[in-house]
């Protein structure tokens, strides 16, 4: 066993010779680890917090559109603005008449328009926390209506206020399992430091077997008056 730490001790050293080792062992590791880790990190990143993006299109000239959007981004939603340049899932068209037909008590839509190149998986989420947006929108006109006199009109404030209140019911959900999925640097330390591991042995490891090879060191050992 001792035979076997002086080999590697030896060729670490043989290793840490060559300049361009100290880049594969030190730098070139810190760097992937970085810049794979940074795009990832974040809570709008977990896999357990996933925030899909969506461009909002806000066309209603009154407060509804404002606050429609507010909770969406409430919902879990990353609501981008239209002349983002970032890569959105889904994009959700607020008609300009959204504040007049809700003060009219009038049925209004919303355009759900699908982006080139996105996925099913957002495009469910997005579905569904649109659908968890509009409900509690929905909820909150319910209690306004309720408690409303007769010639009160629907205002911002007023609706404001009600958005504010404290909801008496809470809900926590959560991925199942005692580990969450790592992501960011707890999934990119990891991956990079087997890869180059990995990598460093093979290319430095096949280039040592093969100097030797070629340098004869096996033929020259055989040849002296050592043990196997």
């Amino acid at each position: 066993m001792r035979e076997i730490f002086q080999i590697a001790i030896n060729d670490v050293r043989l290793f840490l010779k060559d300049k361009s080792g100290y880049v594969w062992l030190f730098l070139a590791p810190l760097g992937f680890i970085y810049f794979t880790g940074v795009p990832s990190n974040g809570p709008q990143s977990a896999p357990s917090n996933p925030k899909p993006s969506v461009v909002i299109e806000n066309l209603d000239t009154g407060f509804m559109g404002t606050l429609l959007m507010e909770e969406m981004n409430a919902q879990g939603m990353r609501v981008l603005d239209a002349k983002s340049n970032e890569k959105a899932d889904r994009r959700i068209v607020i008609p300009t008449d959204l504040t007049d037909k809700i003060q009219a008590e009038e049925r209004v839509k919303l355009n759900y328009v699908k982006m080139e190149g996105s996925g099913d998986e957002s495009a469910a989420m997005i579905e569904m926390r649109l659908l968890q947006a509009t409900l509690a929108i929905n909820a909150n006109l319910v209690q306004w209506a309720t408690h409303r006199t007769d010639d009160q009109a629907l205002t911002e404030s007023a609706l404001r206020a009600i958005m504010e209140e404290e909801d008496p019911v809470q809900l926590e959900a959560s991925f199942a399992g005692r580990n969450p999925v790592p992501s960011g640097f707890k999934q990119s330390l990891p991956g990079n430091l087997v890869m180059f591991i990995m990598m460093n042995v093979l290319i430095f490891g096949g280039t040592s077997v093969a100097s030797e090879r070629k340098n004869g060191v096996l033929r020259r050992l055989a040849a002296l008056p050592i043990s196997r």
